[in-house]
């Protein structure tokens, strides 16, 4: 099975634990489908900063296809998290970063590469609803 994760993409800074983690509905979608064996990509902006170069390593490191995906001057997104008792707590965010600023216009190339796909997903952060 062939899926892709269209859109959004995220980096979770966990500041009590002064870490974070490449993450977004699109882009762990397509790091745990493709972990269950299925072919996956991802297609996406990314900023062009560390946490864009986080982004695409990660993935790159979990065999995902970038190789559509583009990156665009300005700030990935990011959101800080606290844990408390276990649980996540979200504190503030940059508004998505350049991936909802300035958000992916497929291409005829892009939708030729959609259509190659078994299962797209997307969310509500990805910046596609027109």
């Amino acid at each position: 099975m062939r899926v892709l994760g269209y859109g959004d993409n995220i980096v979770d800074r966990f500041i009590d634990r002064r870490t974070s983690y490449p993450g977004g509905n699109s882009v762990n979608f397509s790091v745990f489908a493709r972990r269950l064996g299925a072919d996956a990509g991802y297609l996406g902006v990314f900023g062009d900063d560390v946490f864009g170069d986080l982004l695409r390593g990660a993935l790159l490191a979990e065999s995902v296809d970038i190789s559509r995906s583009i990156t665009r001057h300005g700030p990935s997104g990011w959101t800080n998290i606290r844990l408390e008792d276990g649980e996540r707590q979200f504190l503030d965010w940059n508004g998505g970063g350049i991936t909802l600023a300035e958000p992916l216009q497929p291409s005829p190339g892009d939708l030729a590469y959609l259509a190659g796909f078994d299962v797209v997903h997307s969310s509500v952060y990805s910046g596609i609803e027109e």
